[in-house]
This record gives C-alpha cells, sequence and structure tokens, in this order.
C-alpha cells in the first residue's frame, strides 16, 4: 500500500466522512487503501450496518470486518432481495454484542428470527429508535400470514421485551395492543399499522413527550375521543377505521392537540363536516383556516378569508395557525 492524499486529513474529519456512508461501503471503499485508513477503519465507532437489499459480497465483507460494539445503527432485513442472510447473521452474531447500539430497524423480520431478536432487546441499554417494517410483498394473503404471525409470537414476547420501550424516543410497531401497561417515558416518534381506543387512551397518559404520532385506529364510539389530548403533539398522521366521523369527532380531536404543526387525516366522514359555519368555529379556534376543497363540487362559501368548496366523494382540508403549518384531511363524505 502506499500513501494516498487522504492520508493528510485530520481523523475527525475523515470519521465525519465515514458517516455518510454504510459499513459496507466504508470497508469497500477505503480498506486497503493506506496504512493510515486503515487504522481509522478499525478505530471507527460509529458504523451504520444496513443489510437491506445487499449485495451477498458485501454482507460477507461485513460479517468479516465489523467489530459488534463499533456499530451504533443497524437495518436488518429478510425480504426477497436478501434471501438466507438473515440466518447467516443470526448464526454469526448475537444481538446483545452490539452493545453500544442506538437504533435498530426491522424489515420483513418473520416469526423465524422474531424471538431471538426481541428478547435480546433488554441489553441494549443505549437503543433510542426500534422500527419495525411490516412486509410489503406483491402477495397480500402472504403478507397477511407473517404479520398475523408475527402479531402471536409478539404478545407472548411483550413481557420480555417490553421493559426496553420507557428508553425509546422513536418506536414504530405493527401493533400495540399488548402495550397498555407500558410507559413510553423518552418517546418523542410513534408509529402502529393497528390500534384501538383503549391503546390511544392509554398514550395519551403514559406518552407526555410525545410529538410526532402516525397510526391507523378503529374508532369505535364507546370511546369518546379519536384523540385523547397531546399537550406537546406537533405532527399527526391518523387513518380512522370503523365509525363514521362526525364535525363534532373532528373539533374535539382538535382541541385536544394545541400545539398541532401538521395533521393528515383519513376517514369516513358524515357531510355536516362541510359545514360552512362550524367550520368557522374551528376556523376561529386555529386563527386562520385557510381552503378546504375536493375534487367534486357540490357548495361554496367564503367569508372572512374561509373558502368552502365540498364534494360527495372526498373532502381535502389545509388549515394555516398560529401554530399549525398544514393540515390535510382526506374524508370520505357519506351520504346521510
Amino acid at each position: 500500500m502506499t500513501a494516498c492524499r487522504l492520508d493528510g486529513l485530520p481523523v475527525e474529519l475523515i470519521h465525519n466522512l465515514f458517516g455518510y456512508f454504510a459499513a459496507h461501503e466504508i470497508y469497500s471503499i477505503f480498506s486497503n487503501v493506506s496504512l493510515y485508513l486503515n487504522g481509522i477503519i478499525n478505530g471507527y465507532t460509529s458504523y451504520h450496518v444496513n443489510f437491506q437489499s445487499i449485495s451477498r459480497t458485501d454482507f460477507d465483507l461485513v460479517c468479516q470486518h465489523i467489530v459488534p460494539s463499533q456499530v451504533v445503527s443497524m437495518t436488518l432485513s429478510n425480504d426477497e432481495h436478501t434471501p438466507g442472510l438473515m440466518k447467516i447473521f443470526v448464526s454469526r452474531f448475537q444481538l446483545s454484542q452490539f452493545t453500544r447500539l442506538k437504533s435498530l430497524k426491522l424489515i420483513e423480520i418473520g416469526a423465524e428470527f422474531w424471538e431471538c431478536i426481541m428478547t435480546k432487546l433488554v441489553e441494549l441499554k443505549d437503543l433510542r429508535t426500534l422500527l419495525y417494517i411490516d412486509p410489503n410483498r406483491f402477495d397480500e394473503w402472504i403478507s397477511e400470514i407473517c404479520s398475523k404471525t408475527v402479531t402471536k409470537l409478539d404478545e407472548s414476547l411483550a413481557e420480555i421485551y417490553a421493559p426496553i420501550i420507557p428508553q425509546l424516543i422513536r418506536l414504530r410497531l405493527s401493533h400495540g395492543s399488548y402495550l397498555k401497561s407500558v410507559q413510553f417515558s423518552n418517546l418523542r416518534h410513534l408509529v402502529l399499522n393497528r390500534s384501538d381506543g383503549a391503546l390511544l387512551k392509554h398514550i395519551s397518559c403514559a406518552a407526555p413527550q410525545l410529538q410526532s404520532l402516525d397510526l391507523s385506529v378503529f374508532y369505535e364510539k364507546s370511546y369518546p375521543e379519536i384523540i385523547y389530548p397531546l399537550p406537546h403533539l406537533k405532527r399527526i398522521v391518523l387513518d380512522v377505521q370503523g365509525n363514521v366521523l362526525s364535525i363534532n369527532d373532528i373539533e374535539r380531536m382538535m382541541t385536544n392537540l394545541p400545539r398541532l404543526e401538521h395533521m393528515k387525516l383519513t376517514g369516513n366522514c358524515e357531510k355536516n363536516v362541510v359545514d360552512g359555519y362550524r367550520l368557522e368555529l374551528i376556523a376561529k379556534h386555529l386563527y386562520h383556516l385557510i381552503s378546504i376543497h375536493s375534487g367534486h363540487h357540490f357548495g361554496y362559501k367564503k367569508n372572512n378569508g374561509l373558502s368552502v368548496t365540498t364534494g360527495d366523494v372526498s373532502l381535502l382540508c389545509l388549515i394555516y395557525s398560529k401554530y399549525l403549518t398544514g393540515i390535510l384531511l382526506c374524508l370520505n363524505i357519506q351520504p346521510f
């Protein structure tokens, strides 16, 4: 090996450069360029390992060189682009070896590997982000089987890995029905593919610092609120299943989110949602309601800056206020 121009750069600067690359890219690009760079690679302690859609050559390169205690972020994938690699990984490494891991993303990790991963989470004291990405395949029935299998296994393992939840800042799961007794003390960002009123009621008490919420909820009238008070929430993406929404439901939800800056709401609604007078009341609460519009013209009203165009298929609502930068409502209007 000969010297290269990078040898003149300080270690800290090269460390900053490495932050833009995944582990396999660092090894393939910078290894064996010079003794100086080899030393920096060996001493680097902030590796980001990404096994999503990775080639077998790059996978083997990472497994050959990586020191688990030097990894701070890891993406594990068992999708069709990485067949068999997850099995090889768990045969070579224990998750508990990654003692400095701060972020863990799991993509299409089925029941075969779910237990060996989730039971080790409690040993990761630095973990702050846990993301589980559901199967996303063309054959929906395969995804449904996999998702249901993981859900069943997940519920049986909940007591084991639930103690890690209070230390997390970011969390994404397929569902959270088993988390109704867990405290989300430090949670700022939460994504759930399935939830219900009981869980949302619990979250309002158990996640005092929550700032971003993205979920699909089955809304039942037995629970008076769609969203319970979340005083620090700034962003919400909400897909409401089940009961039809009324203007009262939406008003109560808005008053429960005093610091909201962005909202996307999807669901079925009654026609009274497009009542101009009621929308003006919401506008006063939100300071400046700019426009409501849809593709199918039904009626129009303009008063004090409030424009309303309604439709029988969908409703798009863009709202700006002293606190809000924008709100988007995508609602199917029911013909009542």
